[in-house]
């Protein structure tokens, strides 16, 4: 049986990102202001790379001990 797994991008809408999280887009909004996941700007639009995502991931489970 083929699995098919979604495609991830290198860079990630706040929604996407949200989605993978299974957060809210407001929490990210809030993460990012409160400097613990880091965004870049393209234009006017922020998006968050895989390895932002990755490493804002293990900091939490790092955290939870």
């Amino acid at each position: 049986m083929l699995t098919m797994t979604p495609t991830r991008h290198r860079l990630s809408k706040i929604t996407e990102a949200a989605d993978e999280l299974r957060i809210s887009r407001a929490l990210v909004y809030r993460e990012i202001a409160a400097g613990r996941l880091k965004s870049v700007k393209i234009g006017g639009a922020a998006r968050i790379t895989s390895e932002e995502l990755d490493r804002y991931v293990d900091a939490l489970a790092t955290q939870a001990g």
